[in-house]
């Protein structure tokens, strides 16, 4: 509910407060962890997608599909913030950087090319294929720093 009103309010262009930032940081954080505690198989079902879409069956496609809808739309929101200058350069560019060796990895690319969403705006959508086509970082970047998410 919070992050609806507050991404509502990054829409209209109404001033967003450090506050509303921590807080919608910290319930991301907190329902990304709690959805993988509480759910083994949708742990195993990441790690697989990060490393290979294909690899998965139909059923775990759509899960993992999903996950990264869900978690889409939490880097929109930082993407949309930093517009705004609601957070700093310096935030923003260590946020992205994650985001955009996390979507290198084979199977968040092919998801990525292939499925994202309309319900990503299309600006965002623009802005990150740009930058992820611009080869700024690679797949192997993240599996070497963050081996713990890619099961290939």
């Amino acid at each position: 509910e919070e992050y609806i009103n507050i991404m509502s309010r990054v829409s209209s262009g109404k001033k967003i407060f450090s506050d509303d930032v921590a807080t919608v940081s910290k319930k991301f954080h907190d329902w990304k962890y709690e959805d993988i505690f509480a759910n083994e198989r949708l742990w195993d079902v990441i790690k697989q997608g990060n490393g290979d879409w294909d690899s998965l069956s139909e059923e775990d496609q759509s899960l993992y599909a999903v996950w990264c809808i869900k978690e889409s739309g939490y880097w929109e929101l930082l993407y949309r913030l930093h517009r705004q200058e609601a957070i700093s350069e310096e935030i923003y560019s260590t946020k992205e950087n994650y985001y955009l060796e996390l979507y290198q990895t084979q199977g968040r690319r092919k998801w990525w090319d292939e499925h994202n969403t309309l319900l990503l705006g299309r600006d965002f959508v623009k802005q990150m294929t740009e930058k992820l086509n611009g080869n700024l970082t690679s797949s192997s970047d993240f599996e070497k720093k963050h081996a713990f998410w890619v099961k290939s």
